[in-house]
């Protein structure tokens, strides 16, 4: 009768926190839209389930750029086993019930863990309301993969602590298993962080259980060790800073820097404490104990890789292509969206920085050092009474063993979770004339690296530390996503204080008083605030203005009178929930059973109210439809076909005019609309439309080198030319790149502004047709009208590319280069450099020679000489073609006819797992115009039949086929045997 109670418990604090907060999705048919789960996520599950749709394994999507992995892209999670629910309801439903499903879920493994660790039934539905329906989970649902990635992470922490303090080796397999779910959902930080999180709490297991005075020497040692490590990792970061700086001033010719090998310096220092430890096992059984621990750990992490080999390997290819790879020339900040600190003060005054609701208006971002960092984590609300709670539980002495363990994880993910924010350097550059010595700070929010030979704002904090430490832990980004972990600890604990709160020993009236004096000191801080804010209101609204007017033109504008609204909203919630809790806390030592009902009543109404408006929907409408853009394409296309498939370009990331000059928040249904309409990066998967290139979670670093705009200084002619300022800098985005990859059609802003990268498209106008507005759309009655309207509605132009490449040609002629090794983004773009340079009045530098694609090809070889017989100096004769006759995601064919031997260029992404066949019989694949695919043939017609199989995938199918056979074994052997003992003898 009593675990039926306490199950229904559960369910009734889950089921009505989930109807409140997610009511507009499951009652009134809304969508999720905030940040990428309208844009990104939407899209690309639905592209996914298309594949499945069609009878085939989702693994190659031909809408994104030229082509790229599908099942290799870790945010399109194809494998994961949640997606069967895209297979059984409608799409627009199975997307909401996917999140819903997922947030439920977060909420159950969070009531495991705390009732694994026998914490009552109240302060189990406290804790677990708190980490379900607190902030830093909640606001996930805009990021999918991040969600599944927290949902399952209290479920991995519950198996680690089942083998580490109990020995049940069936908890491995639970280990294993979560581990494999959470990378297959697309977020392998988590499983990293599970497993992290578990070596520490092995260590601190283990040396509880030693002599005093072994500890203190052990710890003493460590000590002056991490000191030296410290000093020799600052002087890799110099080191690090030096070799950026060298790279962005080299010319030509130079020799490579030796950059500092992290991941070696890392795995060396592991390799000296694993030795060191290795040997004191020997006559220290807490040390023994450790390495038993660490061992299971390690294999644990081992069978839960293998598990999702299937897609783990595939993913693992395509990041080794991508930007992120070249992380020490400058092209992976993996400090960004990095929280200012003072954000933490709305864990007890909820939105006090600005919600949502009608659009953005937070003015956090706007806080110096940092005044341009972009928000990530909107707020760190738990709830009052979880604060204050966690904070009267905090401790590493006595109590049970879980209680330091979570401690300890709450303050080292906070701390690393500031990110820049928690490093002493960036401080210290606060400081008037350190700068000149220490290097200024960095400029707000850019995604490259800084190149001026200066260390970075984070480098010497708690982040740069793991990042350091950690082998892999770089090629994670957004530090803020560690406050979910942080939101888990502080759970975890305040489930503890509630339950030490209403015990009845000789220490609980201790308890209670640290209780009180934390929710008063909170309660009292707020009341001060309050006045504050109506007191000095004058100053702050002063202030305020002042912020509005410097954002009035910015993506971001602030609503001065909704701000100030929100800050001192957030401070009242706060004033009443600390009153409310100060009598929860009196009455949990007279009447427990009734406060205790009362407090998760409580604590599920503050959720609710405060964090509702972190769920972010739009009318399901705003997905439907034919976009505005395809439209125009379309009727184009009627009027004058493509000779064959083509791409479209959309340039710039642009917001229409009028949300600017109006200096107020857009609604995110708006927002929505708007971007679908202009195709919008992933809208136009699903709709079978082929995105030249856009910039992606990860992309090929060789392809995205077509693309990628800078910024120079046209000559004094040109710039006479166009009406400009002597000197005037402009954006350059490499036309002929657009060209070389059958770039059809330009979506554009609807007004060129030349310095700003968001408008500066001058580089595609000439040679290109406008076809959207046309022109004489505003001609007539009406006209003014009808073209204000079109500023504020609209405001994009789509061109048709005259001087487009088709999909595939023929030249006779090519540049045989060796095939380039490594990851230099330097090494490649030389290359991609002669193919883009077409001396245009933009970019023209004297005496550089211009090649035309259209008649050599550059091919990358090592065998140079088996291309001889193909190679010739003719030109391109006009009988030769090449016809498309088959395009599938997985297969495409082409029919060449070649009048003299010669080599077919494909304009498709040349990606390990495609293969080729040229009538019938296999043939190589030639790198080609360093991303393309190439193809040497003789005189004659010849049917060439591409097919993407990759090896990834099948080496990675054997993989997971061991570990299943692996994790029975495993279960087998665990039910069989009894729980080992790892306490140290």
């Amino acid at each position: 009768m009593k675990r039926m109670a306490r199950v229904g418990l559960a369910l009734l604090c889950l089921a009505v926190p989930l109807l409140l907060v997610f009511e507009p999705i499951l009652l009134r048919g809304r969508q999720l839209a905030f940040q990428d789960a309208g844009h990104f996520y939407y899209p690309l599950l639905r592209r996914v389930q298309q594949e499945w749709d069609a009878g085939r394994w989702p693994l190659w999507a031909p809408e994104a750029s030229a082509g790229t992995p599908l099942l290799g892209n870790p945010t399109a999670a194809v494998l994961y086993p949640g997606k069967l629910v895209f297979f059984v309801l409608p799409h627009a439903w199975a997307v909401r019930w996917y999140v819903v499903g997922h947030v439920a879920l977060a909420f159950g493994a969070m009531w495991a863990l705390l009732r694994g660790w026998r914490i009552s039934p109240v302060g189990s539905a406290l804790g677990s309301l708190a980490y379900g329906f607190g902030v830093p989970l909640l606001s996930q649902t805009s990021n999918m993969i991040f969600l599944v990635g927290a949902a399952w992470l209290p479920l991995g922490l519950l198996a680690a602590d089942r083998w580490l303090r109990l020995g049940q080796r069936s908890a491995l397999a639970a280990l294993a298993l979560v581990l494999a779910l959470q990378v297959l959902g697309g977020d392998p930080e988590a499983a990293y962080l599970v497993v992290v999180c578990a070596g520490g709490y092995a260590a601190g297991l283990s040396a509880a259980a030693g002599p005093p005075a072994t500890i203190s020497r052990l710890l003493k040692r460590l000590g002056l060790a991490a000191a030296a490590v410290l000093i020799g990792l600052l002087a890799v970061s110099y080191w690090a800073a030096w070799v950026i700086r060298w790279i962005g001033t080299a010319k030509i010719g130079d020799p490579a820097p030796i950059r500092p090998p992290h991941g070696a310096i890392a795995c060396a220092l592991w390799g000296v404490l694993g030795v060191f430890l290795v040997r004191k096992a020997r006559t220290s059984p807490p040390v023994r104990a450790f390495l038993t621990r660490s061992a299971g750990l390690l294999g644990a992490s081992v069978l839960g890789l293998a598990l999702a080999g299937a897609q783990l390997l595939p993913v693992l290819e395509y990041s080794s292509m991508s930007f992120r790879a070249a992380e020490s020339e400058g092209f992976h900040d993996f400090y960004a969206y990095s929280p200012n600190p003072l954000q933490v003060l709305d864990t007890i005054w909820p939105n006090a920085f600005g919600t949502l609701e009608g659009g953005y208006r937070s003015w956090l971002d706007m806080i110096p050092p940092k005044p341009a960092n972009r928000l990530w984590m909107p707020s760190l609300y738990l709830g009052w009474l979880t604060i204050v709670l966690a904070l009267s539980a905090f401790g590493v002495r006595k109590g049970p063993p879980w209680r330091a363990w979570l401690s300890v994880v709450a303050v080292v993910s906070f701390l690393a979770a500031l990110g820049s924010f928690g490093s002493p350097l960036l401080w210290a550059r606060l400081v008037p004339g350190w700068e000149s010595v220490l290097g200024p700070i960095e400029p707000p929010f850019n995604w490259q690296v800084r190149a001026d030979g200066y260390m970075r704002d984070g480098d010497g904090g708690v982040y740069w530390l793991l990042a350091s430490l950690l082998p892999g832990f770089r090629s994670f980004r957004y530090p803020p996503k560690l406050f979910v972990l942080c939101s888990l600890a502080l759970s975890g604990l305040a489930a503890m204080g509630w339950d030490r709160l209403t015990e009845r020993d000789t220490e609980s009236k201790e308890r209670s008083r640290r209780a009180w004096v934390v929710a008063g000191a909170l309660l009292g801080v707020s009341v001060c605030a309050l006045a504050a804010s109506w007191l000095g209101a004058g100053p702050m609204l002063g202030r305020f203005n002042a912020l509005a007017d410097s954002l009035r033109n910015s993506d971001e504008p602030l609503n001065v009178a909704r701000a100030v609204w929100d800050l001192r909203a957030g401070i009242t919630h706060g004033v009443v929930a600390g009153v409310v809790v100060c009598g929860l806390i009196l009455l949990a030592r007279r009447r427990p059973r009734l406060a205790g009902g009362l407090a998760v009543s409580v604590l599920m109404l503050d959720l609710v109210w405060a964090n509702a408006y972190h769920v972010v929907t739009v009318p399901q409408d705003a997905f439907e439809g034919t976009p505005k853009a395809l439209e125009v394409i379309r009727e184009a296309e009627q009027a004058n076909p493509s000779p064959g498939p083509f791409r479209v370009g959309r340039i710039g990331a642009w917001w229409p005019s009028n949300w600017f000059s109006a200096g107020e928040p857009r609604s995110f249904a708006s927002i929505t609309s708007w971007e679908r309409s202009t195709l919008r990066p992933n809208y136009n998967l699903p709709l079978g439309v082929r995105l030249t290139y856009h910039h992606d979670t990860i992309e090929p670093m060789d392809y995205g080198l077509f693309f990628l705009p800078w910024s120079l200084t046209p000559s004094e002619q040109t710039l006479r030319v166009h009406g400009l300022k002597p000197g005037q800098k402009v954006w350059y985005y490499p036309r002929r790149g657009f060209d070389l990859w059958n770039t059809r059609y330009f979506i554009v802003p609807g007004h060129l502004s030349w310095d700003s990268r968001a408008r500066g498209y001058a580089s595609v106008v000439r040679g290109s047709t406008l076809i959207y507005p046309g022109p004489n759309e505003f001609d007539g009655p009406g006209g003014d009208e009808r073209r204000k309207r079109w500023k504020e509605t609209e405001d994009f132009h789509v061109f048709r590319n005259e001087k487009a490449f088709p999909r595939a040609w023929v030249v006779h002629r090519a540049y045989v280069v060796p095939p380039i090794q490594g990851l230099r983004v330097n090494d490649r773009f030389r290359l991609v450099k002669e193919l883009i340079y077409q001396a245009d009045e933009f970019w023209n530098l004297p005496g550089l020679p211009v090649r035309d694609p259209h008649t050599v090809a550059w091919v990358e070889t090592d065998r140079p000489r088996e291309l001889d017989p193909f190679l010739s100096p003719v030109d391109p004769d006009p009988l030769e073609t090449v016809t498309l006759t088959l395009d599938e995601p997985q297969r495409v064919e082409f029919t060449a006819v070649l009048r003299s031997p010669g080599l077919v260029v494909v304009g498709d992404m040349n990606y390990p797992g495609w293969t080729l066949t040229v009538n019938g019989r296999p043939a190589e694949i030639l790198r080609t115009n360093r991303a393309m695919r190439g193809v040497a043939l003789p005189a004659g017609t010849h049917r060439l039949a591409f097919r993407y199989e990759p090896a990834s995938f099948r080496l990675g199918i054997g993989l997971s086929a061991f570990g299943f056979v692996a994790l029975g074994g495993l279960l087998i052997w665990s039910f069989r045997a009894k729980p080992t003992s790892l306490q140290a003898a």
